[in-house]
């Protein structure tokens, strides 16, 4: 296993995001303690038929990983190393929660950077607090959404910063609070929010290629999960944005900045900074901290609340070994599953045979139908990096849901389940649902494959 600091990730993966694009070689930020976690590559990664999270498959392979970022259309990074670069840029990165492969998980606590003459910044009607440049005093703007199921109200803050070679930095934080009910049923964990809002991002900054993680920020109870997004904006100027949920409110972190040593470090002194406030009348979350599962067997990181049993199949198919890796995490008490593995294909099969994976997601969807005796409620597509992937709704028979999630990275078929037995009727027996949204957020979120 190889460790990196995160200056040498950031150089790294930030060199290749803006120059394969022929702008420029921005330099490293300065040390920092932030480190970063690679994982090793193995030649295996699979699943076990015994649950319907996840079914071994009838075949399977792998897609190359480009060299450069393509140009504005893709949604993309540079390479395997690249992508762990948002992760070093995070102001502390445990040596314990690893950031690997394509997207790394980032586990932030304190800010890694001393204060110095910044001030705190509290919006408690947004509810956060935050650490920004003494002046000038951010904006402020209000808005109101009306939808069906109640209003979102949203506050903008931004501050920009001019320098005398006339460079300008500029630092905003949107929060939004949605509906008290909506991140709990109409979309538990906010895992769809996340992903509009990630690509509406990507979309309208006209970025050249972007680097994707997932996050896991704050310490013990007050642990939030959400996804952080570096993007090549060209001419030097890169965005990076952390979206958060806490409660029932959707935070939005962004600098837009000319990469320098120096920028790098207020970046990482913004976002450390950030802290939800306490909600009146709202009890704080009972949820302790999970720690991050290096996986390496099977090339994949992931939070749990506790240690999971691994299983191991490998099936003889007319296009060689596929070999299934699973781990399983079952609550008897709370009936709830937790199952993340892998599928890893001979090479030659998402290459030649099935190029981008829809036959073997489609024939794994089926295998959960079968196994679990549910019915398909909902199937999205969802984006992890420049990989594409799918999530599966499925209603299990007697109350309870099955949601999955895969992606084809590299040779393998990676599938994340968390399954409730649980009977849910009605809006209205929240007290009786499990997993809990910020569950579904750390568990889904947290996931981090390793790529070749």
């Amino acid at each position: 296993m190889k460790k990196y600091t995160g200056g040498m990730v950031w150089l790294a993966a930030l060199s290749l995001l803006l120059s394969a694009c022929g702008d420029f070689t921005p330099s490293p930020p300065p040390a920092d303690s932030a480190s970063i976690v690679s994982l090793p590559t193995t030649s295996a990664v699979p699943v076990s038929p015994a649950s319907p999270a996840l079914a071994p498959p009838t075949t399977a392979a792998t897609t190359p990983v480009p060299e450069t970022i393509p140009p504005t259309s893709a949604v993309a990074t540079s390479s395997a190393a690249s992508t762990s670069a948002v992760a070093a840029t995070s102001p502390a990165v445990s040596p314990a929660s690893p950031t690997s492969g394509v997207a790394g998980t980032v586990n932030s606590s304190t800010p890694a950077v001393p204060p110095g003459n910044w001030k705190e910044f509290v919006a408690n009607p947004a509810g956060f607090s935050i650490l920004l440049p003494p002046t000038p005093a951010p904006t402020e703007k209000k808005t109101t959404e009306n939808t069906a199921l109640g209003p979102i109200e949203t506050y903008q803050y931004t501050l920009e910063l001019s320098a005398a070679n006339g460079i300008r930095t500029t630092y905003s934080v949107i929060a939004s609070t949605y509906p008290t009910r909506y991140f709990r049923y109409d979309d538990t964990g906010g895992l769809k929010t996340l992903e509009e809002k990630r690509n509406a991002l990507v979309k309208s900054s006209g970025s050249r290629g972007v680097i994707e993680n997932g996050l896991l920020v704050g310490e013990g109870r007050s642990q939030v999960a959400g996804r952080e997004l570096l993007l090549n904006l060209g001419s030097g100027t890169v965005s990076r944005t952390r979206l958060l949920i806490a409660g029932a409110t959707l935070y939005q972190l962004q600098v837009r900045y000319i990469s320098s040593p120096a920028a790098s470090l207020e970046v990482n002194r913004f976002f450390g900074s950030f802290r939800p406030l306490p909600v009146k009348d709202v009890p704080p979350s009972e949820l302790p901290a999970w720690p991050i599962n290096n996986l390496k067997s099977a090339d994949f990181s992931i939070a749990l609340p506790e240690a999971a049993t691994e299983t191991v199949q490998t099936e003889t198919t007319l296009i060689g070994p596929v070999e299934t890796r699973l781990y399983i995490l079952t609550q008897p008490n709370r009936n709830v599953k937790f199952s993340a593995g892998a599928i890893n294909y001979p090479t030659r099969y998402f290459n030649q045979d099935d190029p981008g994976g829809k036959k073997a997601m489609d024939e794994q969807r089926q295998k959960l139908l079968t196994s679990s005796k549910g019915k398909l409620v909902e199937e999205t597509p969802i984006t992890y990096d420049r990989f594409q992937g799918r999530e599966v709704l499925i209603s299990m028979p007697g109350g309870g849901y099955l949601r999955t999630r895969m992606y084809v990275i590299g040779t393998r078929l990676y599938q994340l389940g968390l399954e409730t037995r649980t009977p849910i009727s009605s809006p209205s027996e929240a007290k009786v649902l499990v997993p809990t949204a910020e569950e579904v957020r750390r568990f889904f979120l947290s996931f981090a494959p390793a790529v070749a």
